[in-house]
Parts: structure tokens; C-alpha cells; sequence
């Protein structure tokens, strides 16, 4: 009975144990090999038979190959290759159930929000496709708000450009508020970021985007961000473009 007891006991802190730490702990317990974790999508999520994503929300997703496929919902797949201790591979998948066969560690089903938020934290860390699949990941995860995290990593001067500029559209195709987005213009050093801003402004179709595109056309310090607010402005039929080239062009 005793050693009962005490076997019970010893699951139990195990099991409270395994509870308390986070993704990034199990993670990181891995030093060569694949971890694989599952987490709920977000609702309009779904993906090819091969997982490949295919929409996010009412959106196409242009990056992946044109497939007349099924769409598949299902949970976010990702598959974490870790070499010598750090990240060397990210690869991210919806609509598939069964674990990655070569995992050395699959955490099984996990909280979305956490997931998504291990995920942005870990870009910082990465680049290219690498950290393309991270974030995609994140911003696919149900439940959670782009952006408080994808702020500090477009504002991280030691990430790498690539995944800064891409947390920028991230956040740009969003639920957060135009205002959020031109409040962050003012922080925006690097000039490729600012470029990538009026891109993303020119993606919102709303008078506060406009207003704020207007105002980087005529006010950014550099020639070429304001060449590029200007590109967008012209591939925009809004009265108020219209009146911004009228007045520029006036003699």
C-alpha cells in the first residue's frame, strides 16, 4: 500500500513537473533532433493534402503553389530540427493529425497562444524561410493577437531584416488598429522597413492608411520611402490620391 502511495506521488510530481515547463524548455531539452507540437488554427485556416497552406481566412495564401486541392482544416503542424543545440530548420503545416515520424520529440497538442508566442520570440533568432515559418505559424494560431510581440521584433535591431519586414506585414494584415500602425512609422529607422511600411499601409484600404501614406510621400526623410508611398498612392483611385498628385504636379 505504502509503495503504492509513494509510486502515485512520484507521478503526480512528475506529471506537475512536465506541466510547469514551458515550450521553449522542452525545446531546448532537445539538442539534436526534431520536435514536433500540434495547436489549434485559427478559424479560416486550411491547407493541401501535403499540408501546404492554402488560405488564411477569406485570403488566399499567394505564397503557397496554386492547388485546386481540397482546403483541409485542421491543427497547425510544426516540426522544430535542432543541431549542436540551436535552431537549424522550422516547418510549418495545417490539416495533418499524425506526428512527424522522425521527431525525436513530439509535445503533442499544445496551447496555441503559448505556441504562437515561443514562435515570435524564437524569430528573432532566425532568418529566410526559417523565420517565414515561424511567423506564419504564429499568425495562424487561434487566439492569438499579432501585436504586442511582432512590435518588438520589427523594432529588434539584431533580427534579421528579413523576418523584421515580415513581422511588419504580419501586423499589417492584422486586426490591429490603423492607429497602431501609424504610431510604429515613427519608430521605423532602417530604410528597407520604412520602404516595406508603405507597402503594407497600401494593403489596409482605409482613410487613416491613406492619410498616413499622404504623409510619408511628403514628409519621409528619404527619397526613396517617399518614392514608394507615392508608387502606392498612384495605385490607388481614392479622391484623396487623386488631389495629393493634383497638387504636387501644379505648377
Amino acid at each position: 500500500m505504502i509503495r503504492r502511495i509513494v509510486l502515485v506521488a512520484v507521478a503526480i510530481a512528475a506529471a506537475t513537473q512536465l506541466r510547469a515547463q514551458t515550450i521553449a524548455d522542452r525545446i531546448a531539452a532537445v539538442r539534436d533532433g526534431t520536435v514536433g507540437l500540434r495547436f489549434q488554427s485559427r478559424p479560416g485556416v486550411c491547407g493541401n493534402a501535403d499540408g501546404g497552406i492554402q488560405q488564411i481566412g477569406n485570403r488566399p495564401n499567394t505564397g503557397d503553389w496554386f492547388s485546386r486541392e481540397p482546403c483541409i482544416s485542421g491543427p497547425v503542424f510544426v516540426a522544430i530540427a535542432r543541431a549542436g543545440n540551436d535552431v537549424a530548420n522550422v516547418r510549418t503545416r495545417v490539416g495533418m493529425r499524425p506526428g512527424d515520424p522522425s521527431a525525436t520529440m513530439d509535445l503533442g497538442d499544445v496551447s496555441s497562444v503559448d505556441a504562437a508566442r515561443y514562435l515570435a520570440t524564437l524569430a528573432h533568432h532566425l532568418s529566410g524561410r526559417d523565420a517565414d515559418a515561424a511567423l506564419l505559424a504564429a499568425v495562424i494560431a487561434d487566439g492569438y493577437d499579432v501585436w504586442p510581440d511582432f512590435r518588438r521584433l520589427v523594432l529588434d535591431r539584431d533580427a534579421s531584416a528579413n523576418a523584421r519586414a515580415q513581422a511588419l506585414f504580419w501586423i499589417g494584415q492584422s486586426e490591429t488598429p490603423t492607429a497602431n500602425l501609424v504610431a510604429l512609422y515613427r519608430e521605423l529607422a532602417p530604410i528597407s522597413l520604412r520602404e516595406q511600411y508603405t507597402f503594407v499601409m497600401s494593403q489596409r484600404h482605409d482613410g487613416d492608411a491613406l492619410d498616413a501614406l499622404i504623409d510619408v510621400a511628403t514628409h519621409d526623410r528619404d527619397t526613396a520611402v517617399r518614392k514608394q508611398a507615392m508608387f502606392w498612392l498612384g495605385q490607388s483611385r481614392d479622391p484623396k490620391a487623386v488631389k495629393f498628385f493634383r497638387d504636387v504636379l501644379a505648377p
